[in-house]
């Protein structure tokens, strides 16, 4: 195993985006900092203050221009009003562990009906600190009603296809950073679940998945959870909260069409998974 490889493996690194032989950026505080600098490490801040830095950059007031969890019910309701023939109401899949409704919601031409088409999932808001991943989900709703039957990629994917959205998979951590911070820079990042016989709070939903568990990643890097803000042995229990367990319940009703899941992230790109395939 490389240096690199070595140090981006370390269970107490909540990485960000990181490229071999040019170096790693990473969410820390400044104990971790001193620590890695005693060990030999050059640290460069590149944000002192992420809280502050993102609050910063947002427009207006209540989240700016990001959507909250109560105004992403607003918009399900009012694109369901507007497009009663290609999408459904809210679809409860579930509730989280302080008892908020986890939505899902389709696009279709016969949303009502489970037709023998392809189906898609789209989800976001693993990570409450990353709302991109909710207005991604959004923005992309909006394409798909306002342009059927005027765009031809539009009209085809909502004719031929059954599209599933989750836009909130981690309401509680949503809404901690709401209450906590509600002028936007919340960077609470995991659910709210407590862990017995650990100081540890919260689950990350992202690193909690039973299938393929632990399993050596990109660059020979054995996947696991954080550390430092996240107990180790929870992530190797399998699916931990309500949002997960919903989740999974859908994609393996559905797994005869092969669902695959369109996954959103705050830093990072789009990525496919076959969630359909979990056992």
């Amino acid at each position: 195993m490389s240096d690199w490889q070595r140090f981006v493996s370390r269970p107490d690194l909540d990485i960000m985006s990181s490229k071999p032989g040019l170096g790693v950026t990473f969410v820390t505080d400044a104990d971790q900092v001193e620590a890695l600098r005693s060990e030999g490490y050059r640290i460069v801040v590149e944000i002192e203050d992420m809280e502050a830095f993102y609050a910063s950059r947002i427009r207006g007031p209540n989240f700016g221009q990001f959507h909250t969890y109560s105004e992403m019910e607003d918009f399900l309701d009012a694109l369901h009003a507007q497009y009663p023939s290609i999408t459904t109401s809210r679809i409860s899949i579930g509730t989280s562990i302080e008892g908020r409704t986890i939505w899902a919601f389709k696009i279709s031409d016969n949303p009502d009906l489970d037709e023998d088409e392809p189906e898609i999932l789209f989800d976001g808001m693993h990570h409450a600190r990353e709302p991109m991943s909710l207005e991604a989900q959004l923005h992309f709703m909006e394409w798909l009603t306002q342009n059927h039957g005027t765009d031809p990629e539009a009209t085809f994917l909502v004719d031929n296809r059954e599209i599933w959205f989750i836009p909130i998979v981690n309401p509680d951590g949503f809404i901690y950073n709401e209450t906590t911070n509600p002028s936007g820079g919340g960077m609470w990042r995991k659910n709210r679940r407590d862990n017995p016989g650990s100081s540890c709070k919260g689950v990350d939903l992202n690193r909690n998945y039973p299938y393929q568990w632990g399993k050596v990643g990109r660059g020979g890097v054995v996947l696991r959870p954080v550390q430092r803000d996240v107990p180790r042995r929870v992530g190797g229990l399998g699916a931990r909260g309500p949002g997960l367990h919903g989740l999974r319940r859908g994609a393996r009703a559905h797994r005869e069409h092969h669902v695959p899941l369109g996954r959103r992230h705050g830093p990072v790109p789009l990525e496919l998974h076959q969630l359909a395939h979990a056992r």
